[in-house]
């Protein structure tokens, strides 16, 4: 059995394309302080707006094995 032990969830609306680079090492920064983890889930999505600009949506959830 895994038990999620951290779950976090960035969202950015018209975030810039350039952005999106410090947005994943922010994101990086964190996992990598985290001693537990045993299996990483990442997801990343955008929907495009009629702006030009777009949506992004990043999370990830960390697990690590019950017994630990």
């Amino acid at each position: 059995m895994m038990s999620v032990v951290a779950r976090k969830k960035f969202h950015f609306m018209n975030a810039r394309h350039d952005s999106l680079s410090f947005i994943i090492s922010q994101m990086r920064r964190e996992i990598l302080l985290s001693p537990l983890i045993f299996n990483l889930t990442v997801f990343t999505w955008l929907s495009p707006q009629r702006s030009g600009h777009a949506h992004y949506s990043f999370g990830f959830i960390i697990y690590k094995p019950m017994n630990v």
